[in-house]
C-alpha cells in the first residue's frame, strides 16, 4: 500500500526499534531469480563505508546540460541552498522550504548538483507547516507529495509534449538535501538546487506525479555478493508509466523491475547494472499502461564485503531498494509504495 512521508518515517522508526525481534527472510538470488523479501530486519547500520579510502569523483551537475529537445524553454532556478562540509567523512541533511506566490506547471527538471550531493527529493506540501527558510534535517522528512528525486549523475528530465507537474499557488515547496564528503584531506562547499522549464497552462494536457516504489525491508548480511531483496508496489488506479530511475546507494549492483498483471506473462521494464555515481532516469516511448491491481516488482542486488550487515536507511553507509516512477495522471498516493 501506499505510505505517506509521515507514515513511512514511523515505519522506519518501529523497524529500527523492533530489529531484535524479527526474523531475516531476506535471501541470495537462486539459480531462477530472486525471492522476495516481505519481511525481514531494519535497524541503523554500524557498517562501514564500503570505499573508506576512496576520493570522490566529482557528480555531475545537471544544470550544465543542454535541454532535451535542444531548447524550447528558458530555464529558471526553482529552489536551492549553499552548503558547506567539513574535511570528510562527513555527512549533513537540510530542508528547504519555499511557499509560491503564484501556480506553476513544470516539464522539465535539471538537478544542480555539484560535488558532495549525494541526493535530492523535491516534494510539496498543501499548505505551509513552518515558515520558508532552510533549517537542518533528517534524511527521511518530505513533503506529503513527491514531484522529483535525484542521486549522483542524474542527467535532466523532460516530461512528454502536454504533460507536467503541477504546484498551485499556496503549496509549500520541500527540498531535501543529502550532502556527503568522503575526501579525508579537504573540505566541500558548493550550490544544489533544482532548475525547471516551465510549460504554459494552455498547454497541459495531463497533469504528472513522481514516486518511490520498492521497499524499506532491507537486511544485508556480512560478506555476501549476488544478495537480493525484492519490494512490490500494487496499482492504485489505471495510469500510465512515463519513466523510472533506480536509486540504491553503494553496496548495489543491480535493479531489476517487473510489471506483473493477473492472466498475464510478466514484464521485464527495467534490468541493469547498477552504478551509484550514474543514476539515471528510463523514459518510455510510448508509456508503459498499468492498471489498477498490476503489481510492480522491484528487486535490488547487493554486494557487502563488510564484516557487519547493513540496513535500511539514508546514510551512504546503508541501503535502499527504490525505483522512482513518473506516472500519469497525477493521484494523491504520497512519497512512497510498498506493500
Amino acid at each position: 500500500m501506499p505510505f505517506s512521508s509521515r507514515a513511512l518515517a514511523l515505519l522506519l522508526v518501529h523497524a529500527i526499534a523492533s530489529v531484535a525481534a524479527c526474523g531475516d527472510s531476506t535471501s541470495r538470488r537462486s539459480d531462477s531469480g530472486t525471492h522476495d523479501a516481505e519481511s525481514s530486519r531494519d535497524a541503523a547500520s554500524d557498517a562501514p563505508d564500503p570505499r573508506p579510502d576512496a576520493e570522490p569523483e566529482p557528480a555531475r551537475d545537471g544544470g550544465t546540460e543542454p535541454t532535451p529537445d535542444g531548447g524550447g524553454g528558458a530555464r529558471r532556478r526553482l529552489i536551492g541552498a549553499r552548503w558547506s562540509l567539513p574535511v570528510g567523512p562527513a555527512e549533513d541533511y537540510r530542508c528547504i522550504l519555499l511557499t509560491l506566490t503564484e501556480p506553476i506547471f513544470i516539464r522539465g527538471f535539471y538537478p544542480v548538483a555539484p560535488e558532495g550531493t549525494h541526493h535530492t527529493v523535491l516534494s510539496v506540501n498543501p499548505t505551509p507547516r513552518e515558515p520558508d527558510g532552510e533549517r537542518a534535517c533528517s534524511g527521511l522528512e518530505n513533503g506529503e507529495q513527491m514531484i522529483y528525486g535525484s542521486g549522483v549523475g542524474t542527467r535532466p528530465l523532460e516530461l512528454p509534449p502536454g504533460i507536467a507537474v503541477r504546484v498551485d499557488a499556496g503549496q509549500q515547496l520541500f527540498l531535501s538535501l543529502h550532502l556527503f564528503n568522503t575526501n579525508r584531506r579537504a573540505p566541500l562547499s558548493g550550490e544544489t538546487g533544482i532548475d525547471v522549464v516551465m510549460a504554459d497552462a494552455a498547454e497541459v494536457r495531463e497533469e504528472a506525479e513522481a514516486i518511490l516504489a520498492g521497499t524499506v525491508a532491507i537486511f544485508i548480511p556480512p560478506r555476501v555478493t549476488d544478495y537480493a531483496v525484492t519490494g512490490r508496489c500494487t496499482q492504485r488506479r489505471n495510469q500510465r508509466l512515463l519513466g523510472l530511475m533506480p536509486h540504491m546507494h553503494q553496496y548495489a549492483v543491480h535493479q531489476r523491475v517487473v510489471l506483473e498483471r493477473a492472466g498475464s506473462s510478466p514484464r521485464v521494464l527495467f534490468d541493469a547494472e547498477y552504478t551509484f555515481d550514474d543514476q539515471q532516469y528510463t523514459v518510455f516511448d510510448p508509456p508503459i499502461e498499468m492498471r489498477a491491481g498490476d503489481v510492480l516488482r522491484v528487486t535490488c542486488t547487493y554486494d557487502n564485503p563488510t564484516g557487519m550487515p547493513v540496513t535500511f536507511g539514508e546514510s551512504s553507509n546503508q541501503e535502499m531498494c527504490f525505483a522512482g516512477l513518473y506516472r500519469v495522471p497525477a493521484s494523491p498516493d504520497g512519497v512512497v509504495c510498498t506493500d
